[in-house]
């Protein structure tokens, strides 16, 4: 565990207020390639996970049309139908290893009726297993190496819009079986105890990251136990402000700042400390969202395009700075 690291992503402009001496950098962000995104453009920003980009077009509609992007840059996509739904909100998409596509959201019938859903869709897109989860809402969802799915959201009471439970963290396989369910005692946000919604889920091949609204970052082990939380660095309060999250399978957690050309810095877990790392400088010069990592591959938006980087040991300084 002391040998994971945890990176943030924050604005540059903040850098001096927000770490004052910090120590040099340890690591770099070393670029390997640039692949153009095939399709319209985006008006949203995807994610990565496993070994693909994600997203979605008509997300709230009749039947959503999920896209992916494997690579080589192949696009893929499909339209996604829930019976007897009249309108289908896929508010969050996630992938296992396999290339496994896991939706969660909500749907509403032609009566009105509401209802959450997690569903798996094979990798071969040949088989979809939807599963009703209310009174749980699963705001976000990640797939773990093994292909169970983990989510958090509130409980609802009944059918109601009021919480039982705010933060839950719930474990899943495929099937629908429940695994695991924990009450997380998290810090509330603008008066509101429920921080899922607007919050960041990944998996490692170890644990479970939560990056909540209210900028807790949170760990799990894969039996749901917490491992540990950490804070957001000072001057960013909610989730928002970070622009893209990516959780290593060695256990690095990059965050993107949301304004600004992103000056990339480094958590320490024994220290709490941040130290910044090292990016190349036309990478600097413009604006990137960070959307996940492909293995130890990080991968962003710029423009776009994708870029992929590598963690590496940063250079040494030179004589006299």
């Amino acid at each position: 565990m002391s040998g994971c690291r945890i990176a943030f992503l924050v604005a540059l402009f903040a850098a001096g207020s927000l770490l004052g001496q910090a120590p040099g950098p340890r690591h770099a962000l070393v670029h390997q390639e640039d692949l153009y995104i095939p399709g319209p453009p985006l008006d949203h920003v995807p994610s990565w996970a496993g070994s693909l980009l994600l997203g979605c077009d008509l997300c709230q509609s009749r039947e959503p049309i999920l896209w992916t992007v494997d690579r080589q840059g192949r696009r893929d996509e499909m339209t996604f139908r829930l019976p007897d739904a009249a309108y289908v909100s896929a508010e969050v998409i996630a992938s296992g290893p396999d290339g496994a596509l896991v939706v969660a959201g909500y749907a509403l019938s032609a009566d009105s009726r509401i209802a959450s859903y997690i569903a798996w869709i094979s990798p071969d897109r040949k088989r979809q297993i939807v599963n009703r989860v209310w009174p749980f809402r699963p705001y976000v969802v990640s797939v773990a190496p093994d292909g169970t799915i983990w989510a958090v959201g509130p409980v609802k009471i009944g059918d109601t819009t009021d919480d039982q439970s705010s933060n839950v963290l719930r474990h899943y396989e495929p099937s629908g079986r429940l695994l695991a369910t924990v009450d997380v005692k998290a810090r509330g946000y603008n008066g509101l105890a429920s921080v899922s919604d607007g919050s960041k889920l990944r998996t490692s091949s170890d644990r479970v990251g939560w990056l909540t609204h209210a900028c807790e970052y949170i760990e799990f082990s894969f039996s749901a136990v917490e491992m540990g939380r950490y804070e957001c660095p000072n001057g960013i309060q909610d989730s928002q402000m970070v622009g893209g999250i990516a959780l290593s399978s060695e256990g690095d957690l990059l965050v993107g700042g949301r304004t600004g050309p992103p000056s990339p810095f480094e958590l320490d877990r024994a220290t709490k400390t941040w130290n910044p790392v090292s990016v190349p400088a036309d990478i600097l010069r413009r604006p990137y969202e960070v959307l996940g990592f492909d293995g130890s591959t990080l991968v962003t938006q710029s423009s776009g395009r994708l870029q992929r980087f590598t963690l590496g040991e940063a250079p040494a300084p030179s004589n006299g700075h």
